[in-house]
């Protein structure tokens, strides 16, 4: 599928178009907003929106929910209503770039995700958390949409409350950072283990391997990945820094996987693989 003209704000010819990012919730700055539509006389396009006029849109019009990604650029759009007149959607900007006639595109389902700090202190409020915040930082960038956020105590049963909540709320990436240490208190992965139905021992290999090059200690980390129901969790360690990394290691295999599990692979295009589909 196609991009057939792109047309600027104000203007009435096809023109490059750059987009800036998306503005942070807490932004009182309006996101970029902009207009997608089917093949439509220019008389119809306001002149008061960017537009984007796509080829055979089709399934695309019919996810309101979707996140419209441009192959060979960075821009993401997610689609945030519909416009009657003409008919189409309105997204703003989740990921800015440039994009140009004849481009290509296509439509990938959101994946609801939860970032999860597991420390003591931090749920005591002794500890300001930078490592849940970084993380939710960094799921954003890659298209993710965080909808939780939460610090809880290393405590088995309270970890496993949170991410069974999670579950039922339809939370299909679980990304968790702390506890998984060799401490006493480092409970996180027996926590997630007694939850799971199947184990991905490569999340853990992977990070592990290539944390060594920071440090020796990452032999001693015990992250890793679950699968309950149709979520993916993962455990990354509780540093910033160690989570970040971490998180950077294994990014690109993570909606790859989330939409193994739950059946979407073909539709986000069997001819681009996991990295290129991320963001």
């Amino acid at each position: 599928m196609k991009i057939l003209a792109l047309y600027g704000y104000g203007r009435r010819a096809v023109v490059k178009m750059d987009f800036a990012k998306i503005e942070e919730p807490h932004s009182k700055t309006k996101a970029k907003r902009v207009l997608l539509v089917a093949p439509v006389p220019i008389s119809d396009i306001p002149e008061d929106v960017e537009c984007i006029v796509l080829e055979n849109p089709g399934g695309m019009m019919n996810v309101p929910e979707a996140d419209i990604c441009f192959r060979h650029s960075s821009v993401c759009l997610t689609t945030t209503e519909r416009s009657s007149s003409p008919q189409g959607y309105f997204a703003d900007v989740l990921k800015s770039g440039s994009i140009y006639v004849s481009g290509a595109y296509y439509a990938r389902k959101r994946v609801p995700c939860g970032v999860l700090t597991v420390s003591d202190k931090g749920s005591r409020g002794e500890r300001h958390d930078t490592s849940g915040p970084a993380l939710v930082s960094r799921c954003r960038e890659d298209g993710f949409e965080v909808v939780r956020y939460e610090v809880v105590p290393d405590e088995v049963e309270v970890i496993q409350s949170a991410v069974r909540r999670w579950i039922r709320e339809g939370v299909l990436l679980i990304v968790t950072t702390g506890g998984t240490g060799l401490s006493r208190r480092d409970v996180t992965p027996e926590a997630l283990r007694s939850l799971s139905t199947v184990e991905v021992p490569g999340i853990g290999e992977m990070i592990r391997s290539q944390s060594l090059q920071y440090t020796p200690m990452a032999a001693l980390s015990r992250c890793g990945g679950f699968v309950s129901e149709s979520c993916l969790i993962i455990a990354l360690p509780g540093s910033e820094r160690g989570a970040v990394q971490s998180y950077e290691i294994i990014s690109a295999t993570l909606r790859h996987a989330v939409e193994i599990r739950n059946g979407w692979a073909e539709e986000c295009g069997s001819t681009v693989n996991a990295a290129s589909r991320k963001g």
